[in-house]
């Protein structure tokens, strides 16, 4: 049985998961609060958050210079996305720093065997932070996210390549049948390109 921290902006993935495979949710991001509301204290399900959690947390206490160091390029790319909204740059730190110590605090509260984001990074704390802390604490972390005439894209984040077969040999062991599952609810879906 898996752990995952599974960022979802649909329900396709959670119900894959959920009806496919043994894995647990140990941390489901969604995007608005009905969705929260849709799955917390389901079976197999840890903690929900919102993206709006990230944006609005006041828990400083787990705040240390050394993650800033490491991640500073993830501090970067949070920042820029906060920057298309709001012109001042240091608002745009304050909402990196409010999402850097609720993501450490995830990573620190959970066992995370794997994280899946389901749509790419847009650069908010809920979805680049989460990938790129995985990377710094050596968590495989993949997006998933529909594609061209219903084929879907999996991008690998530590490997920096997009390739589904090479993603699914990398995870056949635990996840081809979700895999398999994820496709059929992408192709199912009212997305078209």
């Amino acid at each position: 049985m898996k752990n995952v921290l599974l960022v979802e902006y649909n329900k396709n993935t959670v119900d894959a998961i959920l009806s496919e495979t043994d894995w647990n949710i140990s941390v489901l991001i969604v995007p608005q609060e009905q969705y929260k509301v849709l799955y917390e204290g389901k079976n197999r399900i840890g903690k929900v958050y919102t993206q709006e959690d990230f944006f609005l947390n006041e828990n400083y206490s787990l705040f240390e210079y050394k993650d800033l160091v490491n991640l500073w390029k993830a501090q970067l790319k949070v920042e820029n996305f906060y920057r298309r909204f709001n012109d001042d740059y240091q608002d745009a730190k304050y909402s990196y720093y409010r999402g850097l110590c609720l993501v450490k605090k995830i990573y620190l509260e959970n066992d995370i065997d794997v994280v899946i984001v389901s749509g790419y990074n847009e650069g908010r704390t809920a979805d680049r932070l989460i990938t790129e802390f995985a990377l710094y604490r050596d968590v495989p972390s993949y997006n998933i996210e529909p594609m061209l005439y219903q084929k879907d894209l999996i991008y690998d984040n530590k490997n920096d390549f997009i390739k589904s077969e090479h993603f699914m040999h990398i995870l056949c062991n635990f996840y081809m049948s979700v895999m398999n599952r994820i496709k059929t609810a992408l192709i199912n879906t009212d997305i078209h390109f």
